[in-house]
């Protein structure tokens, strides 16, 4: 069962926007995604780079009335109460002197952003998940 389906089936409306590099971006410019969505990112690596951009405005900007939900999945490392991110290998976008993120959880937190860390990649807690962020949030 995909997510996207699992989803549907609870009564949401769910789209999947693509993959790869810098989706987490293009979805967000989109104009057909609405400005209500709950848009939801599904990552296999902590990027301190992507994370740290989270926090930026012109992210925020992109962003507007819409919330942002973060999925990671193993082999992403568990951000929750790290205290250091190094940058990423292929972070070929941040600038030379961006090193990494000090408590990249709460980093995300106090710029407004849910998140969750899935150890086993286990849809149903996912897609519980974002169930239950598209109902409280």
């Amino acid at each position: 069962m995909t997510i996207v389906k699992a989803l549907t089936d609870l009564g949401v409306t769910a789209v999947n926007w693509g993959l790869g590099p810098n989706t987490h971006v293009a979805v967000l410019q989109d104009s057909k995604v609405p400005k209500n969505a709950l848009v939801v990112n599904i990552y296999g690596g902590a990027c301190a780079g992507t994370i740290y951009e989270m926090g930026l405005n012109y992210y925020k900007n992109w962003a507007g009335s819409r919330k942002v939900f973060n999925v990671w999945i193993p082999p992403a490392v568990d951000i929750t109460g790290l205290a250091w991110l190094p940058r990423a290998h292929d972070d070929n976008f941040s600038p030379a002197s961006f090193t990494g993120l000090a408590r990249p959880d709460l980093y995300l937190l106090n710029n407004g952003y849910r998140y969750i860390y899935s150890a086993s990649a286990d849809l149903n807690t996912i897609i519980n998940s974002i169930y239950q962020q598209a109902l409280t949030w």
